[in-house]
């Protein structure tokens, strides 16, 4: 089940993504950041869940990204953070929801501070700080969506999951 979220999110944020510019829509899909989290209850070994977050942070480099490896380090930086989250605090809804906004907001300023040294822009807060609310928006609506669908499937073919 975990290969197969990341990949329908992948595939999911690729296609939403070419049918709304992230720059001119409300709807910002960050995706494969949801599916990290929700995934984690299902990976009963760490080390490897943190493996899987690099191999598709290296698969959205190649098929989204024009900074290779960028998104290798910063999936696995995420999945560290989805981890240390996780001890903290148990797995539901409510949590994952609050889990995403932190995810997003680091993803999301992470990435603006590395598109302004490159193409040696200004920071602007305001423009991070719009991305960001655009990417909660649309990835609160996806995350609920996908807790339930994974929490009815893991229920129904007793797929065991880390509470």
């Amino acid at each position: 089940m975990v290969i197969s979220v990341l990949t329908f999110s992948l595939i999911f944020q690729n296609i939403l993504s070419n049918c709304f510019s992230p720059l001119h829509s409300i709807f910002y899909p960050l995706f494969v950041t949801s599916a990290l989290i929700i995934i984690f209850p299902y990976c009963k070994d760490h080390n490897k869940y943190l493996i899987i977050c690099s191999c598709y942070g290296f698969i959205y480099d190649i098929l989204c990204s024009p900074i290779l490896l960028f998104h290798t380090f910063l999936f696995f930086l995420l999945g560290v953070i989805i981890l240390l989250l996780n001890h903290q605090w148990s797995n539901n809804i409510f949590n994952n929801i609050l889990f995403q906004s932190i995810v997003i907001i680091i993803y999301e300023t992470i990435s603006y501070v590395m598109i302004s040294i490159i193409d040696k822009i200004a920071w602007n807060s305001i423009i991070n700080f719009n991305l960001v609310g655009r990417a909660l928006l649309t990835n609160i609506i996806y995350i609920a969506f996908l807790y339930h669908i994974t929490d009815k499937l893991s229920r129904k073919y007793k797929i065991h999951k880390i509470d």
